[in-house]
């Protein structure tokens, strides 16, 4: 496998998991980190994923829309 940070969410085999190689893990903690004090992470300018960004939200994610 390459040692290339990559993580993939979205998967058919393990839909219950982050899959992810050591240096994508890493790079994932990291950028979680970051969001944490920046807000906003992009992903594909650091490392390979299936999702492209990263996003501190301040409101809860299952209450409806109005």
């Amino acid at each position: 496998m390459s040692d290339k940070p990559w993580i993939k969410i979205y998967n058919e085999v393990d839909s219950d998991c982050i899959l992810g190689n050591k240096a994508g893990l890493t790079t994932l903690r990291d950028a979680i980190d970051y969001t944490l004090d920046n807000r906003i992470y992009s992903v594909e300018e650091n490392f390979q994923a299936d999702f492209k960004s990263i996003i501190l939200v301040d409101k809860n994610w299952q209450q409806p829309k109005p």
